[in-house]
C-alpha cells in the first residue's frame, strides 16, 4: 500500500505539470488529481496513526 509521502510526491508532480500546462483542460485536470492525490495522502496518515493508536508496538518499515 502506497503511504502518504508517495501520494504527496504524486501531487507536488501534478501542480508542476499544470504550471507548465498550455491546454487550460490539461492544467484543470491536473490540479484536480494534485488535490486527490492530496486527499489520498492525508487518509494514509490518518490510516497510520489510527493503527498506531491500536498497537503502539507495531514495527512499521516503509518501502520507498
Amino acid at each position: 500500500m502506497p503511504d502518504a509521502a508517495y501520494f504527496r510526491e504524486l501531487a507536488r508532480r501534478c501542480c508542476t505539470l499544470a504550471r507548465a500546462a498550455i491546454v487550460p483542460e490539461v492544467e484543470e485536470q491536473l490540479r484536480l488529481w494534485a488535490v486527490e492525490f492530496a486527499d489520498q495522502a492525508d487518509e494514509a496518515e490518518r490510516n497510520a496513526a489510527e493503527r498506531e493508536e491500536a498497537d503502539p508496538h507495531r514495527v512499521v518499515v516503509s518501502g520507498g
